[in-house]
């Protein structure tokens, strides 16, 4: 098991699959971070585009 810290700042406990290294998961859950920063960029550039308006902010937590 390893800890995988939230978007609340709370831990919690997450299976790695069996046979993967350290390096390895660390590697992909880097990976599907980043993507998941780069999808949000992209949505908030879609709707500035579309609406004109400034992304509506989400308290920390609500989407956790």
């Amino acid at each position: 098991m390893d800890r995988t810290e939230t978007k609340a700042g709370t831990w919690t406990e997450t299976a790695r699959p069996d046979g993967m290294s350290t390096g390895d998961w660390d590697r992909d859950l880097r990976k599907a971070m980043r993507e998941t920063q780069e999808a949000r960029r992209r949505l908030a550039a879609h709707w500035r585009t579309l609406t004109g308006l400034p992304v509506p902010v989400v308290p920390a937590g609500v989407l956790a």
